[in-house]
């Protein structure tokens, strides 16, 4: 097991070196010039050579990412150009929110989603089956932001029950935080249940089909310890891989849930970095999501042998 940890803990750090590359030259791909938007007035060449020289933009480009990289790994993410607060600061603030939604969503979708593939497919081809495969698939097929939507037509403004707009930290006051975050969570729930749902009930069908389930089920043991004791830990190994590929995604994907429930995460400070063009913020989101989705895998090629015996430790 230590072996096998090592090896995928050395295979992430080239990854992340190159997830660090990637990020600061796509970033001065994007047309413009950030001390341009600085000053403001392009005419001014004096003042547009000095905010280039503060910014490093006056060195060739090895030059810069050699300085770059250097700040990164002292936890330097550079300032915001147009608030100048601590970039690394507030991508942390923000994230706070979006982790407290993705974390709540993608905990209630695998609780739903695992038992119900199981039983679809210890139920295969049975009415019980179809319905659970129907549902799935007429989930998946409606986008989070028309749930979302909806949900704050009929819960937030015709019936009043819930806020439609705004946001309360779950550690400042739990119960007016898990009111605000009712919705944003239903939406997500909906929108990934579908995926998850159907990796577990292709992977249970699989495995009820191998020998050691039939020899279990010759013991005597009762349906319910079959699918508890054995088919359970062989078949949650590919449902957790797609779970973290799901728990990856959200983390830097949701933006659109945050902007139509106006959570402060950092999906909306991506689209406002991107709008008003703060190349420092960008970059370090950027650079932020990707490690997140490098982790999150890196977390579950590690989890998988405890519910894969087949694995090699």
């Amino acid at each position: 097991m230590l072996k096998y940890a090592f090896i995928r803990v050395l295979a992430a750090i080239p990854t992340l070196f190159l997830v660090t590359i990637l990020v600061f030259f796509f970033i001065r791909l994007v047309p413009g010039d950030p001390a341009a938007m600085l000053v403001g007035d392009i005419q001014n060449i004096g003042r547009l050579e000095e905010v280039r020289s503060s910014l490093g933009l006056d060195r060739t480009i090895p030059e810069q990412f050699v300085i770059w990289i250097g700040r990164v790994v002292q936890g330097d993410l550079g300032v915001s150009m147009i608030n100048k607060a601590p970039v690394l600061e507030t991508i942390l603030q923000r994230f706070a929110v979006t982790a407290q939604v993705v974390f709540i969503s993608v905990l209630l979708t695998t609780l739903i989603a695992v038992p119900a593939g199981m039983i679809a497919a210890w139920k295969q081809n049975k009415p019980a089956d179809n319905v659970i495969v129907i549902t799935s698939i007429g989930v998946m097929s409606i986008p989070s932001f028309w749930i979302g939507l909806t949900l704050i037509l009929i819960f937030g403004i015709k019936l009043g029950w819930l806020p439609s707009i705004g946001y309360v930290s779950l550690f400042e006051d739990f119960s007016a935080g898990a009111v605000y975050l009712i919705m944003p969570v239903i939406a997500l729930v909906m929108g990934e249940l579908g995926g998850v749902l159907r990796m577990t009930r292709a992977s249970t069908i699989e495995v009820m089909r191998r020998d050691y389930i039939t020899h279990a089920r010759a013991k005597g043991l009762s349906e319910g310890a079959v699918l508890a004791r054995h088919a359970f830990p062989n078949a949650f190994a590919p449902t957790l891989t797609v779970i973290g590929m799901v728990i990856g995604a959200l983390l830097g994907g949701a933006a659109v849930i945050e902007t139509v429930f106006t959570l402060p995460g950092l999906g909306r400070l991506t689209i406002e970095a991107i709008s008003s063009r703060d190349y420092s913020m960008v970059q370090g989101i950027l650079l932020v999501v990707a490690v997140i989705y490098v982790l999150i895998n890196l977390i579950t090629d590690l989890l998988y042998p405890l519910f894969d015996p087949r694995m090699n430790f």
